[in-house]
């Protein structure tokens, strides 16, 4: 195998060929690690230009090789014995082409090389055997007296397509011998006149009707030989006659014709439709192969039309239907042997009279309407004395309400409706659920229509009645006490109808059968009791010993564990009240809210109770059901629940859990605030209106935690609305960072309460308290510093407005006084001018210190620019109150002076400079 073999020197060199074949067991086309090689398989190796012809046969090994070979190209030919075969394509072999024994191939060998052919799988031969065989006693079974049968054309179908065929023999055997396992369809075919037989353990060929071809799909197993039988019998067949027995007799009788156009059928032993007919214009009708078996004729009935009673008559043209339903008739058994030809069966039919009608879904005079029928009615046809007439005269009302029922021989009859479990009929008007018609005549062929009838499926109403200690709604069995022997009354209005019970020692109480509508449901209990809460119950909660209710039971409807709560009333008196310290207790100096509305509105909002707080704040409702409410009450809008009153406000009301103990007096105070308010405004010190607007302003609890903040409009204004009694601080913003807080008395006037604090981060004032339903005012000054400052000169004309060419006097001292306290102090320089600046603004008074020399002018007020800010005539000291605006600088506070004494002036205007009018320098 390992390659080619050398002459020596001089020779020819040359190649080999090799190969291997294994045993394909698996049949899926790969070599697996557990299959074997192939041994036996025949090679020959042919080359004619080199005159080379070989033979070999694989190894143990499933090995070959030809070795010595010259170059060219050979065929090589693989010949497999009977027993194998190639194996599936799609997977690794060379050879797969099915059905074939011998394959070839052309290889290629060139010197000193050895060509590897491809590997070869083989599969073993799978086999298809189907012995045939005469069943006499067609029993299925292939007996010892029963002869093969020849002649049965076998037939293999893979994927539609005819593949390999085969007679079967003298023997009665059809023999396949090479077949590939996997999915296929095995079609027998029989001669005419022959068919298969029936079901047992030697017949693979089997089917309701008789015939003579069938196909079997089937999975042969690879490498294996399968063996069916096939029993082949003669076909049986049956005819008769299905005819109008008009007379009802059950014989065929001289003028009854036959009935056309009726479905027969042949219905073996299974209760299986083997065979169908339509019976001519004769009522004729032939079963012409049959499986030799035992089979019943079905007649098929159409119409009104029924059997008569069964003839025994020695006839043959008798009716022979032993048994029918609303729909057919079948015979007694036929037991057919192979080729048995039965003649004569006839069944006898006539039109029956009909009876129909309807019974609708009504509620009757109730208000609900029910559109529809009632179904599954049970109409009986019953003998003038109520014996029913037979099981085929019963019919059940469909989904429309509507029946139909035949079968009835002429005489006399009455109908009997039952209704289903749980309706009654509302027409007639009955308690019963059973209603008979009055009798009525049939004759054959005769259609009754019966009146129609209604009713409506009935409800039911039950429960307890318990005292409801606990009081949470819930009946807890076993756990609570009951009321037996009460009587509870029903009334159902609509049609004047009183039912009554009484409860049993379980306190338990039902109604049955109540007919839709409206009713009246009444009782009492025991005197000092009352009706308590229980969302199932139909009597609401009342402090009445006895009660009265309607309701409305639809149609069906079982109102079950309905129960009814009993317990003793009880009452609930409270106050409402101012809490000043909003503390949630009622203090001394604490006062009550006077006209107050208080609901107290039941847990199932079905009932109320309502009071007026009087001039104390107090109210009081009795008697009260015990249970769990809400306690509603309505507050103006300057009021709120005080802190600590878990009421919560909604659609307008303050709403709170309350629960009223069975027989309880019960009390509870409720605080109440009113609003108060913090308003105030920002201004600013100087009396200007400049950074005031846009200040945002915030509320601080008395932990400093912000509760609410505001902007300021465009006067400065702001205000904190609807705000609990309590202590608060106020912080604000300033415009920029020239601005400062007022200083602390800045005025007498309006206090700030924020003050300018170097040492503090943010403007915050003092805590400071805000009593209920005040408006405590706060105000905050601010403002940027500001410069003051203009001229002191010598009015020489005396004119008081300080014209051209007037000389400015040195020397004057000038001192700002804020609030009495001396703030800044300047002295006029060689040009009388003088300034002061970085001062908070505001109204300063200025303190004007003057040589003896000089005095004040006079004051003029028609040229303010140009006038002295001082009063006239003062010498010495003289005072004036200027404002110093904010972020500003008032350069218009001239000083005005004129001599004392002509010519003689202060030390201090002599060698004056030239005048420069440049205040900035």
């Amino acid at each position: 195998r390992g390659g080619s073999t050398g002459l020596g020197v001089g020779a020819v060199k040359t190649g080999s060929i090799a190969g291997n074949i294994w045993y394909d067991k698996n049949c899926n086309g790969v070599q697996d690690a557990d299959e074997s090689d192939f041994a036996g398989a025949a090679l020959s190796l042919s080359n004619e230009s080199a005159g080379v012809s070989r033979t070999l046969v694989s190894d143990e090994n499933g090995n070959y090789l030809f070795e010595k070979l010259v170059e060219g190209e050979y065929t090589l030919s693989v010949t497999l014995p009977d027993s194998a075969m190639f194996t599936l394509p799609g997977g690794e072999s060379l050879f797969t082409e099915g059905y074939v024994f011998a394959s070839s191939t052309l290889v290629s060998v060139e010197k000193d090389e050895t060509s590897t052919v491809q590997k070869i799988g083989v599969m073993p031969v799978t086999t298809l055997a189907v012995q045939v065989y005469n069943d006499l006693n067609a029993n299925g079974l292939m007996e010892e007296n029963e002869l093969p049968f020849a002649g049965a054309d076998l037939n293999v179908i893979v994927g539609g397509t005819p593949l390999l065929s085969a007679i079967s023999d003298g023997n009665g055997l059809a023999f396949i011998p090479v077949l590939r396992g996997g999915d296929m369809q095995v079609q027998l075919s029989l001669p005419v006149g022959q068919v298969f037989t029936v079901a047992g353990e030697d017949n693979n060929f089997v089917s309701l009707a008789a015939q003579n071809v069938i196909a079997l799909d089937i999975t042969l197993p690879h490498g294996e030989n399968t063996l069916l039988t096939a029993g082949v019998t003669l076909p049986s067949t049956i005819s008769g006659t299905l005819f109008n027995d008009s007379n009802v007799s059950g014989l065929l009788d001289n003028g009854e014709g036959g009935l056309s156009n009726f479905t027969v059928q042949a219905i073996n032993s299974d209760g299986l439709v083997t065979a169908q007919v339509t019976t001519d214009e004769n009522g004729f009708y032939l079963f012409d192969a049959l499986l030799p078996a035992a089979h019943t004729i079905r007649f098929c009935l159409t119409d009104a039309y029924v059997f008569p009673e069964y003839s025994d008559a020695e006839i043959a043209a008798r009716n022979q239907v032993i048994y029918q339903t609303e729909h057919y008739g079948e015979t007694a058994v036929i037991s057919l042997a192979p080729g048995q030809a039965v003649e004569h069966i006839y069944g006898g039919a006539f039109r029956s009279a009909t009876v129909s009608g309807e019974v609708l879904l009504s509620a009757g005079k109730a208000a609900e309407q029910l559109t529809g029928g009632m179904e599954n009615v049970l109409v009986e046809l019953l003998t003038e004395e109520g014996i029913p007439v037979s099981d085929a005269t019963v019919a059940y009302t469909k989904a429309d309400g509507s029946f139909y029922l035949k079968g009835a021989l002429p005489g006399t009859y009455r109908l009997q409706y039952t209704l289903p479990e749980g309706c009654i009929f509302t027409e007639p008007l009955l308690d019963s659920n059973v209603f008979t018609s009055d009798a009525f005549t049939l004759d054959t062929a005769v259609d009754l229509t019966l009146p129609t009838l209604s009713a409506v499926p009935a409800g039911g109403l039950s429960g307890t009645l318990y005292y409801d200690g606990n009081v949470n709604g819930l009946y807890d069995k076993g756990m609570e006490t009951v009321f037996d022997n009460v009587t509870i009354t029903l009334v159902n209005i609509d049609f004047d109808m009183t039912y009554e019970t009484r409860t049993t020692d379980s306190g338990s109480f039902v109604f049955y059968d109540l007919r839709p509508g409206a009713y009246e449901i009444s009782l009492s209990l025991d005197e000092g009791l009352c009706f308590a809460h229980d969302a199932s119950s139909l009597i609401p909660a009342s402090t009445a010993s006895s009660a009265t209710a309607q309701f409305t039971l639809p149609s069906g409807e079982q109102l079950q564990e309905r129960n009814i709560a009993a317990a003793a009333p009880a009452a609930l008196s409270g106050t409402l009240y101012f809490d000043l310290l909003n503390n949630n207790v009622m203090d001394a100096d604490d006062t009550g809210a006077q006209g107050v509305t208080a609901v107290l509105q039941s847990a199932d909002a079905l009932h109320s109770y309502t009071a007026i707080t009087d001039e104390s704040g107090r109210f009081t409702l009795s008697p009260v059901v015990p249970g769990n409410y809400q306690l509603l009450v309505s507050l103006t809008s300057d009021c709120i629940p005080a802190d600590g009153n878990p009421a919560q406000l909604i659609d307008g009301f303050y709403f709170s859990d309350v629960r009223i103990e069975d027989g309880e007096q019960s009390a509870l105070t409720y605080a109440i605030l009113r609003y108060a308010m913090i308003s105030g405004r920002v201004y600013a010190t100087d009396g200007s209106l400049k950074g005031v607007s846009g200040r945002t302003v915030q509320l601080l609890d008395a932990a400093g935690t912000v509760l609410k903040e505001t902007l300021t409009d465009d006067n400065g204004v702001y205000s904190f609305p609807q705000l609990k009694p309590g202590t608060y601080a106020l912080s604000c913003d300033l415009p920029d960072d020239t601005y400062q807080f007022a200083r602390a008395d800045a005025s007498a006037e309006i206090q700030s309460v924020i003050v300018h604090n170097p040492a503090a981060e943010k403007g915050v004032s003092e805590a400071f308290y805000v009593p209920m339903g005040e408006n405590v005012a706060r105000h905050i000054g601010i403002g940027s510093l500001g410069r003051i400052g203009d001229t002191a000169w010598l009015d020489e004309n005396g004119n008081g407005l300080q014209d051209a060419g007037e000389k400015g006097i040195p020397g004057i001292v000038i001192e700002m006084y804020f609030l009495g306290e001396k703030v800044a102090e300047a002295v006029t320089d060689s040009y009388g001018r003088y300034q002061l600046t970085d001062l908070f603004p505001g109204v300063y008074t200025m303190k004007v210190t003057m040589p003896a020399e000089i005095k004040t002018t006079a004051q003029r007020t028609d040229y303010p620019l140009l006038a002295s800010v001082l009063p006239e005539n003062v010498q010495d000291v003289a005072q004036a109150q200027v404002t110093v605006p904010s972020g500003a600088r008032n350069l218009n506070c001239d000083l005005g002076f004129v001599l004392v004494k002509e010519g003689k002036y202060p030390a201090a205007m002599e060698n004056l400079p030239q005048t420069d009018w440049d205040y900035d320098k």
